[in-house]
């Protein structure tokens, strides 16, 4: 079973038919969906639903057999990691990925070359670099009190707000995380998809474009509280998407996923 795809007016991510398989396995069958500008959509499913499969395609660390995916009406398909990314697309990892030897600035200094150059020039000393936008950077993810710690020394919800301010360094349009929360406390779930919400609904640099945000969890709570929508894949499949209360309240997904007992929160943390 599949579902049609929410009606934008003008989506940012507009994903169609969108087909993988792995020799006798299919991961994915034809999925569709759009993402708007500005908001915060989760995917969520049992192990082995697609999710990952889904994030890979998108990000062009896998060739989808079938489909399309559109940018803002430009094709992703067939395109690399790093034009990708070039083009407004950032990914965060389950295991946040970091450079532990430095301090945060440096990480974000290294991030901003990156992004200015278009490949992490080892041999040019980040100190050259003007470091305003890496202070900035930081203090939108409320680590620039630490900018001189080396990031080995942070705790977990640390490290992964660093990586938050890292992949904000590109200014991209689209932010992909994947098990944003995993391995972190009920609080630093909190704070870092406060944070996350601020950014989408709350821009503090007008002269950014909307960040729209597509990301995997497993931790209701998160999931509940801080998406604006909901997809929910099974076996390669959109079974629902709609609002978290939509879904909460769906026999198919309570069959296949959450279970008969969920009970959606009564007071989810917005702003």
């Amino acid at each position: 079973m599949t579902t049609a795809p929410t009606p934008l007016a003008k989506p940012l991510l507009r994903v169609r038919g969108l087909a993988k398989r792995f020799g006798g396995n299919v991961a994915l069958a034809g999925i569709d969906f759009d993402l708007a500008p500005g908001e915060i959509l989760a995917l969520i499913g049992p192990n082995g639903a697609g999710k990952s499969t889904t994030f890979n395609a998108l990000n062009g660390q896998l060739l989808a057999d079938a489909g399309t995916v559109e940018l803002s009406g430009q094709s992703l398909l067939g395109l690399s990691p790093q034009a990708i990314w070039a083009l407004g697309v950032a990914r965060t990892f389950q295991v946040a990925q970091t450079f532990a030897s430095m301090t945060l600035l440096e990480n974000v200094q290294m991030a901003l070359l990156s992004a200015k150059s278009g490949l992490f020039q080892a041999w040019e000393s980040v100190h050259t670099m003007d470091t305003l936008e890496a202070h900035d950077l930081l203090r939108q993810v409320g680590l620039d009190e630490l900018s001189d710690q080396v990031a080995k020394n942070l705790a977990y919800g640390d490290v992964k707000r660093l990586e938050l301010a890292m992949a904000l360094a590109s200014k991209p349009r689209l932010l992909l995380m994947d098990e944003p929360t995993a391995g972190m406390s009920a609080s630093e779930r909190l704070v870092l998809m406060g944070l996350i919400r601020d950014l989408t609904h709350q821009p503090q640099d007008p002269s950014r474009a909307a960040l729209s945000v597509l990301f995997t969890e497993h931790s209701m709570d998160v999931v509940f509280g801080f998406a604006d929508r909901i997809l929910v894949l099974s076996s390669g499949q959109i079974i629902a998407q709609g609002s978290p209360s939509e879904i909460a309240q769906n026999p198919l997904v309570q069959q296949s996923y959450l279970g008969a007992s969920f009970q959606y929160p009564n007071a989810r943390p917005r702003a």
